[in-house]
């Protein structure tokens, strides 16, 4: 389920790429749903655009992950333990 209204612009996307060659063209697409994103709260909630712009898109092998939330680095960090 889904709100009508979309209050929050927490979002955490991980992608596993077929082959190292993907993993470049997957991080273009993150980054521009992260463009779309910034476009979208930029005008809408200040403080949701705010979390956005703290978005962190990484890779570590072939997966790649898209992490926005209060705490982005709690959540790269939990990334960083699982791929190792």
């Amino acid at each position: 389920l889904k709100s009508e209204l979309d209050l929050n612009s927490d979002q955490i996307i991980l992608l596993k790429a077929k082959n190292e060659e993907d993993v470049d063209q997957l991080k273009a697409t993150l980054e521009k749903e992260l463009e779309m994103q910034e476009q979208l709260w930029a005008n809408y909630l200040v403080e949701q655009y705010k979390k956005v712009q703290k978005t962190i898109i990484k890779s570590d092998g072939p997966y790649v992950i898209y992490i926005t939330s209060d705490d982005p680095e709690k959540m790269e960090s939990i990334f960083d333990e699982k791929v190792q």
